[in-house]
């Protein structure tokens, strides 16, 4: 993998409240979606609510952008290797190298990353402590 220099991070056209947490030279990154933002756009009208204001590929999974200020510079991609409900603020891992999202997109498959969420939660409980268990169930049938 060649590394990937610090001024693409910096030259990244990140949406609104959107900011880069940290990156390394292998291409990961994290960025910072606030709530409102969409994690990847649906149709061309979502591209400025999203975390880069440019075009996405649903089928890459990644964002495609040429920047327009710096003169013969080269198409850059960045893919998205998580996503995060608009309503949801938290934290985004991209990279900006195809067999990096290929490697990471399958330890995300093969439930090789544990994801930890936290909630905010304004008021006063019912009971000093209460634990709450959701599980998140995938349901499938055949069509006939």
């Amino acid at each position: 993998m060649s590394a990937i220099p610090s001024k693409f991070w910096e030259q990244l056209p990140l949406g609104t409240g959107v900011t880069l947490l940290t990156h390394d030279i292998n291409g990961l990154a994290a960025l910072y979606k606030p709530e409102g933002v969409l994690s990847h756009p649906n149709m061309e009208s979502e591209v400025p609510r999203a975390i880069l204001t440019v075009p996405y590929s649903i089928k890459g999974e990644c964002f495609n952008w040429t920047p327009a200020d710096i003169p013969g510079a080269a198409p850059r991609r960045l893919y998205l290797l998580n996503r995060l409900d608009s309503a949801t603020s938290g934290v985004i891992l991209v990279t900006a190298n195809e067999k990096l999202a290929a490697y990471m997109r399958d330890l995300f498959l093969h439930k090789h990353v544990h994801k930890l969420y936290q909630a905010l939660v304004y008021g006063k409980p019912s009971e000093a402590s209460q634990l709450w268990r959701d599980r998140l169930s995938v349901q499938t049938s055949r069509a006939k």
